[in-house]
Formats: C-alpha cells, sequence, structure tokens
C-alpha cells in the first residue's frame, strides 16, 4: 500500500538488495546518505573496522541512484591531518561523482570522553592515534544541537573548521558537488540542517511536478 510516508537513512553499511527493490518501488520517497571519509582501506579499517569497505559503499551509492533513490555522500567525521587532504578528497569526490553522486554533508570529528575512550581502545597504532588527538590541542569546547555537554565536547577551533570547510567547497566543486556543513555539530559556523530531509522533499517536489505535467 502507497500511504506516501518518505524514508530517509544514513549508513556506513552495503544497502541489501532486498531494500534497493523495495526502494526502486518508491524511489521519491526516499532519500539516503552513504558515510564515506577515504578510499584508503588501511585508515578504514583502522577507524571503521566494522563498516563496509569504502568499495562497498561507493556501490551501495551507485545502485541507490540506479534506483531513482536521491542519494548523497557523508563525509563525516573528517579527521584533521588525517582523511582530509587534497588529494584524499579529490580520489573520494571523483569517485562519489562518477556513481552520480551531486551532494555532499560534511564535518570534522569531535570529541566527548566516551568518543576519546573508543579511539584508545580501538585503535593500536599509537602514530596515528596521536595525529588524531593532536589537532585537538587547540580546540575549542562546544556545546552540540546532537545534546552535547558544553563541558565535555571538544572541537577544532572555529577558524580552523571554516578553513577546512572552505577548501573542501572548492575541491568539491571541481568535481560538480555541492557541498553542505552539519550544523549539528557546526552550530557556530551554520544553522543549516545536514541536507538529508531536504533531498526527500526535493526528490517528492521533482516527482509531483512530472506528474502533473504527465497529466497535460
Amino acid at each position: 500500500m502507497n500511504c506516501g510516508i518518505g524514508v530517509q537513512f544514513v549508513t556506513k553499511g552495503e544497502v541489501p538488495k532486498t531494500f534497493l527493490d523495495l526502494f526502486a518501488e518508491h524511489p521519491e520517497l526516499v532519500a539516503g546518505q552513504v558515510g564515506l571519509t577515504t578510499l584508503d582501506m588501511n585508515l578504514n579499517a583502522a577507524i571503521e573496522p566494522k563498516a563496509a569497505t569504502a568499495v562497498q559503499r561507493l556501490n551501495s551509492l551507485g545502485k541507490l541512484i540506479d534506483v531513482g533513490v536521491t542519494a548523497s555522500l557523508r563525509a563525516d567525521p573528517l579527521i584533521y591531518g588525517v582523511t582530509g587532504h587534497d588529494k584524499q578528497l579529490e580520489n573520494l569526490f571523483a569517485s562519489v561523482s562518477e556513481c552520480g553522486v551531486k551532494d555532499v554533508s560534511v564535518s570534522y570529528l569531535f570529541l566527548r570522553p566516551a568518543i576519546i575512550g573508543s579511539l584508545r581502545r580501538n585503535i593500536d597504532d599509537q602514530e596515528l592515534l596521536d595525529r588524531i588527538m593532536k589537532p585537538f590541542e587547540k580546540g575549542s569546547y562546544s556545546k552540540l544541537r546532537s545534546g552535547g555537554s558544553q563541558s565535555g565536547d571538544k572541537t577544532l577551533s572555529q577558524d580552523m573548521r571554516q578553513k577546512e570547510f572552505d577548501r573542501i567547497r572548492c575541491i568539491a566543486s571541481q568535481y560538480g558537488l555541492s557541498v553542505q556543513v552539519c550544523g549539528c555539530k557546526n552550530s557556530d559556523i551554520t544553522n543549516g540542517k545536514c541536507h538529508l530531509t531536504n533531498l526527500t522533499v526535493t526528490a517528492r517536489a521533482r516527482k509531483l511536478r512530472e506528474d502533473q505535467a504527465n497529466l497535460w
């Protein structure tokens, strides 16, 4: 039964065929974001050991778009000095652009006590762990929209993040990608959303216009 209920999702996993078949029945009601920050297999294994591989996630993006779903890349969390180098981003954006992606949501890693504990427990490479933690030595404390505490959440400085987002926009534009900064984790920079809901609304509106045009 078609109830006209929209579905929105974010995943770092591989989208199963059963879901793709279901989404294909009403793609105008579905918007999805696939999380991926680097194509480096070794880095992904270290920072996202339980997630699907980069190849699997890229395949999922392509298949979602092939069935008509409005899909975008969620490059979050980027890790300053680890996953945000120009060449890494160029490779990532080139790959998702080839899949048909037009929109990218971005944010950088923030630290709260639970995240710090997880990083220290799960990353055996001390050099990599030091690279992740070092930029936060001069960071700032910030209350996140998602409910973080003023004293416990530490972000990169506002100036550093703003410069990084400007740089990312320049790189993304070379591949025809529009960048949205996550306002949940960057409320001192933007009040924008992560673009997920807007994608569904836009897709439904586009489908409605097409249906109305067909009536005439």
